[in-house]
Formats: C-alpha cells, structure tokens, sequence
C-alpha cells in the first residue's frame, strides 16, 4: 500500500468513527433545538394569553366605571327631579296662599 492509499484509509476511518459518535450527540442537540422552540412558544403562547386576560380584565373594569357612573347620573337626575317636584309644590302652596 501506499501512502496516499493509507492516508485514505485513515481518513475513512477517522470519518466513520466520527460520524458514529457524533450522531447521538446530534440527535440529542436536534432533541433539545426542537425542545428549545417548544419552550420558546409555549412561552410565548402563555405570554398571548396574560395579555388577552389582562385586555379583558381592562374591558371589564372599564365596563364596570361606565355602569357605575351611569347609576350617578341617573341618581343625579332623580335627585335633580324630586327637588323640582317639591319646588313645583312650594310654589303651588304659596300660589294658593296668596289667592285666599
């Protein structure tokens, strides 16, 4: 044999062995890459999610202020109206005073 021809050989050899040793540990490395994305969305599907809760907590409380502020005006409004009726009746009692 020659050198060139034992070189090749070698060569050979080294490749098979490492290509035998370096395909667990390439299986593993694709193993914990797709692990890896997997975590990456599933953090970031749970990152969606607290902020659509959030959005919808916010909607609700803002909900919740306009239903309460329409309850004060409507109250407001009953307050304003009873007054009116009781002035309307004052002036009603001093109309019938002063026509005696």
């Amino acid at each position: 044999m020659s050198d060139s021809d034992s070189s090749s050989i070698e060569e050979a050899v080294v490749g098979i062995v490492l290509t035998a040793t370096s395909a667990p540990n390439y299986s593993l490395a694709v193993k914990s890459g797709q692990s890896a994305k997997a975590d990456r969305e599933a953090k970031k599907v749970a990152k969606e999610q607290e902020a659509k809760k959030a959005e919808e907590a916010k909607k609700a409380e803002e909900a919740k202020k306009a239903e309460e502020a329409k309850k004060a005006e409507e109250a407001k409004k009953a307050e304003e109206a009873k007054k009116a009726e009781e002035a309307k009746k004052g002036e009603e009692i001093k109309k019938e005073g002063t026509d005696k």
